[in-house]
């Protein structure tokens, strides 16, 4: 790993986090192409049963593989917090101990989505037309979820050294591979939502090889040995400390949009297919927000290390102009415009609308969540992740749920009217933020004092 690669802590701040960031955004973009290539071509090649099926399988997946991201977010944490501090005979013990943590995680999560595939879709409320779909698309992805998992693993790691270009080319890779097996599975084989799930697994598969075989080749910016694989006590307490509270946020808030569909899923296929492709299209369009609070938690990390605390709070106000800048602009385009947008995904003219009314509601969001990614990103960084959880807590199960229920009951049915819980609570969670923030600015003055 080449110097340059993690020096966050001297110089110019906009560069190097732009520089850090655009992998980043790329390959989270390939990332969503994965489950956006699974309905564009399910979309195109069966019916809105399969649609249902994909939106629905790929949303429970994601709630699973968010809280996974959340936990590893204590490896890039710590990592860079080592690396920061130039402790680099301890950063290969967080490697390790990460590596056998995860294998942990990794066979409670395939027991869990393989054996209980059938009760999680009848949580759901999978609607009937599209419940035994939806069983197989879940019951696949967790029988390959050592594959979708350890994708996500090696992304914190690589991120944690200070290298996002990594991660992007394995997906590169593996998303060329993931539109192939669909256009085959699905459109030549007409297997539906089962073939979208197989070439999803098989990609990632293919990512995750790429990443250690790079790994190997190229090393890392410290000593790291096979001896370092076991589960080191201080630092498994480290990484859980750190990333558990941001597993419970992410967990809640995916939980929070399951419930979501769950709700939306009693008034039929259409509006289910609906809501599903306007997920799928949201995860694109919030793809920005999410990179910089990612790339800002790293940049953070690292300075945290070094004790640059002014360096860190500076980066966290650039990058709140750029991505709150950048949101606008999606949003005024997703509102106005993404009908022809969501045409994508669907030709379906009910479901086309039921998606547009969401969209039109979720674009207000966009703006909110640019905000509120870059405070979690921050606070993150510093180790605040206790914080991060309990506004998410704040804004899933008493905000976002209960409003999305009350708003359900509303005669007239509204699509708008229940997708307006989400801005809303986001809304919350930045007033929270940003209390938080001035009271540690306040706090901590001319001290050090944020650890």
């Amino acid at each position: 790993m080449k110097e340059k690669e993690i020096k966050f802590t001297e110089g110019s701040i906009f560069r190097p986090l732009i520089r850090f960031t655009t992998p980043i955004f790329f390959s989270l973009l390939l990332q969503c192409l994965y489950g956006a290539v699974d309905l564009v071509v399910v979309g195109q090649f069966a019916q809105s049963d399969s649609i249902s099926a994909v939106a629905t399988g790929s949303q429970i997946a994601h709630v699973l593989l968010m809280i996974i991201s959340g936990l590893s977010m204590g490896t890039t944490i710590l990592l860079g917090q080592k690396i920061g501090a130039k402790k680099f005979d301890e950063a290969g013990s967080v490697v390790g101990t990460t590596i056998a943590l995860y294998c942990i995680v990794i066979a409670l999560v395939t027991i869990f989505m393989s054996g209980f595939a059938t009760q999680i879709a009848k949580l759901v409320n999978a609607p009937e037309r599209a419940f035994i779909p939806t069983v197989d698309y879940i019951r696949i992805t967790g029988l390959g979820a050592v594959f979708l998992i350890g994708y996500n693993v090696f992304g914190a790691i690589f991120r944690g050294i200070g290298d996002s270009k990594t991660p992007l080319f394995a997906v590169i890779i593996a998303t060329i591979l993931n539109i192939a097996g669909d256009l085959f599975l699905v459109g030549v084989c007409g297997m539906g939502a089962k073939g979208a799930a197989i070439a999803t697994v098989f990609a990632q598969a293919l990512s995750v090889v790429i990443s250690v075989v790079i790994a190997k080749k190229h090393g890392f910016p410290f000593d790291f040995t096979r001896k370092d694989i076991y589960l080191n006590k201080n630092m498994t307490a480290l990484i859980v400390k750190l990333g558990a509270p941001i597993a419970i946020q992410n967990g809640l808030i995916q939980i929070s949009f399951l419930a979501i569909t769950a709700i939306i899923n009693v008034f039929g296929v259409t509006i289910s297919a609906g809501v599903g492709i306007t997920e799928r299209m949201i995860s694109f369009l919030m793809l920005s927000q999410i990179s910089f609070g990612e790339s800002l938690a790293a940049f953070v990390a690292h300075n945290v290390g070094a004790q640059k605390y002014n360096r860190a709070t500076k980066s966290l106000i650039i990058t709140i102009i750029v991505s709150v800048s950048i949101s606008i602009i999606i949003a005024f385009i997703a509102f106005f415009h993404g009908k022809w947008l969501l045409q994508i995904f669907t030709t379906d003219k009910n479901v086309l609308a039921a998606s547009y009314e969401y969209l039109q509601v979720y674009s207000f969001d966009i703006v909110s969540t640019a905000l509120l990614f870059c405070f979690i990103g921050y606070f993150n960084g510093f180790g605040k992740t206790r914080f991060n959880m309990w506004h998410g807590i704040i804004g899933s199960l008493f905000v976002r749920i209960p409003l999305s229920y009350v708003f359900a009951q509303k005669v007239p049915f509204s699509l708008f009217l229940i997708g307006a819980a989400i801005p809303i609570s986001s809304g919350v969670q930045d007033i929270l933020c940003i209390i938080y923030f001035i009271y540690l600015q306040r706090k901590t003055v001319n001290k050090k004092q944020y650890l």
